[in-house]
């Protein structure tokens, strides 16, 4: 996996992401028995077991990620909406069908504990394992968070060019720590996501357990690629995360309210990818 890729237009690195977000599931060992490719499987299969704490878990934290069902939802190189409303707005309407079903009171102890969050948030567990989140078509992706970027408007787009450059080798970083100055933990520090070079993480998580680091060292090995977030996205998580937490069904029912919502989102992924 190239998070890079997610920077480069026309062959050049005009972008160099340096921290990324994503989601995963943490848990007990009943976290192995979900082993479908797309989060429509993970739902079927979480409905499947009878684990009521799992449950839980999907319906109290899942909708948070919304934005992160159907990703990429655009290619701006090739001007094409890839959002796929349809299958985001039948996954939607599956998901909040089963939210809205009533879960029995269960005693929970620690092993019945699972959690959906960001990868940051991980802290770890006795006998945890974790999961990267899939989208709806199996893909594994995460979200650039900060990064350097050449602007396309730029009268010295080379010269941009070859500083970036200067991140995607060993010597910025050696220089940093023989002068003890340490730029990336700086820069990794004032963000909500992990480093996104694998070899930057157990740098910056070094006050964490050696097993967490490795499990989410192992979680970013699954990542397929990323994307950056846009209005679009965060637009669609503010929407549902309203209604969800106001604890009733929106006035025109879910169908409607989701099909409205896909509509919109894909109205602005178009908008976008013209821009």
């Amino acid at each position: 996996m190239n998070i890079l890729t997610a920077g480069k237009h026309n062959g050049k690195q005009y972008i160099i992401p340096l921290s990324c977000y994503y989601y995963i599931l943490s848990g007990s060992d009943t976290i192995e028995k979900i082993e479908g490719n797309t989060l429509g499987e993970w739902l079927e299969q979480v409905q499947a077991l009878d684990d009521s704490e799992l449950k839980k878990s999907f319906k109290q934290s899942l909708y948070l990620t919304s934005g992160r069902w159907f990703q990429p939802a655009a290619d701006y190189e090739t001007r094409q909406v890839l959002f796929n409303k349809e299958e985001w707005k039948s996954f939607s309407e599956s998901y909040f069908s089963f939210q809205q079903e009533s879960e029995p009171d269960s005693v929970i102890t620690a092993e019945d504990q699972y959690q959906i969050q960001p990868v940051r948030s991980y802290f770890g567990g006795e006998g945890n394992i974790v999961k990267v989140i899939p989208d709806t078509e199996g893909r594994k992706m995460a979200s650039i968070m900060t990064y350097g970027a050449v602007e396309m408007s730029s009268s010295h787009k080379e010269k941009a060019y070859e500083f970036l450059m200067l991140f995607l080798n060993d010597n910025m970083q050696k220089a940093a720590e023989e002068e003890g100055t340490g730029y990336m933990p700086q820069i990794f520090g004032g963000s909500t996501g992990i480093p996104a070079e694998q070899n930057e993480i157990r740098n910056w998580l070094s006050d964490r357990p050696d097993e967490v680091i490795s499990a989410i060292e192992k979680s970013f090995e699954e990542l397929e690629g990323a994307y950056f977030v846009t209005n679009a996205e965060r637009d669609m998580i503010s929407d549902i995360r309203q209604v969800v937490e106001q604890g009733m069904a929106p006035e025109n029912g879910w169908d409607q309210y989701l099909s409205d919502l896909a509509d919109k989102a894909w109205e602005q992924y178009e908008m976008q990818v013209k821009e």
